[in-house]
């Protein structure tokens, strides 16, 4: 069986891109990872491998995986998940992973948001000294654009089809504020690129 990528949350906001562009690169007549195949999971808590956890090693060497993909949930259980996705990881032999974290600026001890301490511990979970031989990539990338301009987008329509705005319009940035947005799909496509590297270790430990 040849080796494989698996990529976990196929269908969300991330994870789409990088599972079509994967396909896109490893179809390439000159990439390293050219036999490689796309192992696609769910999010979703009922996904036999989401009920089995504790399973997980001896599936991802069952199945050959050595780089992986994992775009988490913000619930308050986020942590206990991903943490042993990645102890899973790192117990199977895969080689590198590459996971989506939140805004930099909010990846810190002291964030107000749990979700945001969450993405702090797991990237020093991944960076301690036991997990040397999981490489890993942490993406944190700013708003995405389509939560940051659906309100708007809403708002439009709502008036166009009405012709009132009963509403006020309201946004997540201040109006003077700067924002960086960045589209999902491009994430996905960085996220891709890191996973069919010839050398991981160029990227490893960087956010």
């Amino acid at each position: 069986m040849s080796l494989a990528i698996l990529v976990a949350g196929a269908t969300g906001n991330t994870g789409r891109s990088t599972t079509e562009t994967l396909s896109k690169l490893l179809q390439a007549p000159n990439s390293p990872l050219r036999n490689h195949r796309i192992l696609t999971l769910t999010r979703s808590a009922n996904s036999p491998v989401a009920q089995h956890l504790a399973t997980l090693p001896g599936w991802l060497q069952t199945h050959h995986v050595i780089r992986a993909f994992v775009a988490s949930h913000n619930k308050p259980n986020q942590f206990a998940e991903e943490s042993t996705f990645h102890l899973a990881l790192l117990h199977a032999g895969v080689e590198y992973v590459v996971r989506i974290s939140t805004s930099a600026a909010f990846v810190r001890p002291d964030a107000t948001a749990y979700y945001q301490r969450a993405h702090w511990a797991l990237e020093a979970l991944l960076a301690a000294p036991e997990f040397k031989n999981l490489q890993w990539t942490s993406l944190q990338p700013n708003i995405f654009g389509s939560y940051f301009l659906s309100p708007a987008a809403e708002f439009f329509k709502e008036y166009r089809k009405t012709g009132r705005a009963d509403t006020m319009l309201k946004m997540m940035a201040a109006k003077d504020g700067a924002v960086g947005i960045i589209d999902a799909d491009e994430v996905g496509v960085l996220a891709a690129h890191l996973l069919v590297q010839e050398d991981t270790a160029v990227h490893n430990g960087r956010r």
